[in-house]
């Protein structure tokens, strides 16, 4: 058939459609989709032959996403869909496969980019500009996560702590944590720390490169490494310039796969820089009027989603207050819905921090909570509770036995 006969849609970017071959990952991409403010309703379950099949009957989009993880011949399918989409079409394959071979070949088959799965929300986004200018552009190895609480005492850094953990031990991510927190940093405390030093060290300097953090950072595991400051007021009140921090940053993603900042509610300087720059936005909050308030103003503050800049709102149960308002009037005062609400741990890190270091893996359900914001951070569809908790109880049981 000849291309004349199919529709092509001439506007930028208009319309963006993607294929994939799993109801979970259906759901997750048309989330982000929907973020970045196109149609969500542009995401199908199917493989290249329906992705084929569809664009016979359909407007060509001007960009089109295909997963090719089910394909036998990816390179021959991908060949007859790039035959009915034309040239103004540009393709992208979603896949887990790390073959620089198939990489290759698709390239010269005229296949705008591959992208490894998971597929992050910022990445996406950026695949899309990359499209936009017609060329891939380089980007930064490492991602950064910024979390941050709407106000004190709602657990933000427990979070913090725990996100740059799993990722570390459970995900085997090379992870750096920041203690931005130089008045009441307590990320050495979780961690076992006697001594803290470093950061101070670092934001005084006038040159911000890899083997001075690399001097100046403490090694938590051969996967996890804490760049954090001695709680001091003085030198909390020191002034810092937005170049020093966003250098900062910078060059940990040079270091890091992830880079986990945990910015203190009182926002010190710098810290709503960190915020806006990040890939992902953690914000920890509790089912009070004062924290919907200040979740509206600081989603506000730090912007929207449409650069691939996800937002998670992360309520926090630490414990019952009098003025606790419902979590249907709480989403319906900052005006999107909770990504993720965690159980009370009771006393089960304090017991566990008056022995040692916290382990986030040994604090039951609410571990495994966290390990459900892993996976929206990470871009996977996320585990179920019940699956997670199953699991948990089955290792306990064979450690049982083998002991």
């Amino acid at each position: 058939m000849s291309e004349d006969n199919y529709q092509y849609n001439s506007e930028e970017l208009a319309s963006v459609t993607l294929f994939t071959t799993t109801k979970d990952e259906a759901a997750l991409y048309a989330d982000h989709i929907g973020r970045l403010g196109y149609d969500s309703e542009q995401v199908f379950i199917g493989n290249l032959d329906k992705a084929t099949e569809w664009v016979k009957a359909n407007v060509i989009p001007a960009a089109m996403f295909v997963d090719i993880d089910q394909e036998q011949y990816p390179l021959e399918s991908l060949a007859r869909l790039g035959t009915v989409c034309g040239p103004t079409c540009k393709i992208v394959a979603l896949g887990s496969a790390v073959n620089l071979d198939l990489y290759r070949n698709m390239l010269a088959q005229g296949i705008f980019d591959y992208l490894l799965k998971p597929v992050t929300l910022d990445r996406l986004a950026n695949t899309l500009n990359s499209m936009k200018k017609g060329q891939i552009e380089e980007q930064l190895i490492g991602r950064t996560i910024a979390v941050t609480g709407v106000k004190g005492g709602v657990g933000a850094s427990t979070v913090a702590y725990g996100i740059a953990q799993l990722l570390a031990n459970q995900q085997r991510v090379t992870t750096g944590m920041v203690d931005f927190d130089r008045t009441n940093g307590c990320l050495g405390l979780l961690a076992g720390l006697k001594e803290q030093s470093g950061l101070d060290g670092v934001l005084k300097s006038d040159s911000i490169d890899v083997r001075f953090l690399n001097r100046s950072m403490t090694s938590l595991s051969d996967k996890l490494s804490l760049l954090s400051h001695t709680p001091d007021y003085q030198t909390a009140m020191q002034l810092l310039s937005e170049e020093q921090v966003l250098s900062l940053g910078g060059t940990l993603c040079q270091m890091f796969n992830q880079v986990v900042w945990d910015i203190p509610a009182g926002q010190p300087q710098g810290g709503i820089d960190v915020l806006a720059c990040a890939h992902t936005r953690v914000l920890v909050a509790d089912y009070t009027i004062a924290a919907a308030r200040n979740t509206l103003r600081l989603i506000q503050e730090i912007g929207d989603e449409s650069e691939g800049q996800r937002i998670v709102i992360v309520a926090n149960a630490r414990h019952e207050s009098s003025q606790v308002i419902a979590r249907n009037e709480f989403e319906k005062f900052i005006g999107r819905s909770v990504d993720i609400e965690l159980p009370s741990a009771g006393k089960n890190i304090e017991q566990m921090l008056l022995k040692g270091p916290l382990n986030i893996e040994n604090t039951g359900l609410f571990g495994d909570t966290l390990a459900e914001l892993v996976d929206i951070i990470c871009g996977r569809p996320t585990s179920k509770k019940g699956k997670r908790a199953l699991l948990s109880k089955l290792t306990s049981a064979f450690e049982r036995k083998a002991s």
